[in-house]
């Protein structure tokens, strides 16, 4: 679908998948997905480790906060794989990851922050690096946890949102 095109996002769409946007959405653009939570509508957000390509907005409507950086995880050099690989191994509880307990792989993931409020019921999905942190600096020297600018793990990659609206659940799920 072509936000820039579309008059908004269709009533009947039961969930609509933002996954890597290539430009920067307009704000028109961005209005458009608001008006689609305002009326109850699921997503799945697939975060990119770039810019958000002007979906800060709804960074701001979820109350997430996506921190700058990348999660570093000591355990992925370990198994031979980049330090970059986020391992997610902790999961929480939830009907997605009910009896989930595999392994998973996350390149260049981003921490997820929920800001507790009281309009969203969340939780976060996956927790990785769990003797990693969130590398704000270079990754092509030598990469080392500096406890002034990054943040020590576990951290969260994952996060599930609901709340009732329109006499039915909503569902969102951001991911990195």
């Amino acid at each position: 679908m072509n936000l820039a095109i579309e008059q908004d996002v269709p009533e009947n769409a039961s969930m609509l998948l933002i996954a890597s946007p290539q430009t920067d959405l307009l704000p028109g653009e961005v209005d458009k997905l608001l008006n689609y939570i305002d009326r109850g509508g699921n997503i799945l957000w697939l975060v990119d480790q770039e810019s958000l390509r002007g979906l800060l907005p709804l960074t701001e409507k979820l109350r997430l906060t996506l921190t700058p950086g990348v999660v570093v995880d000591p355990q992925a050099e370990q198994l031979k794989a980049p330090i970059t690989f986020a391992m997610g191994a902790i999961y929480g509880q939830h009907v997605i990851t009910n009896n989930f307990d595999y392994i998973t792989v996350f390149p260049f993931a981003r921490q997820i922050t929920i800001n507790e409020n009281e309009e969203w019921s969340s939780v976060s999905l996956v927790e990785a690096a769990q003797q990693g942190w969130v590398e704000t600096g270079d990754l092509n020297g030598a990469v080392m946890f500096d406890q002034a600018d990054d943040v020590a793990g576990p951290i969260s990659i994952a996060v599930a949102l609901t709340r009732n609206i329109n006499d039915r659940e909503q569902r969102i799920c951001c991911c990195r």
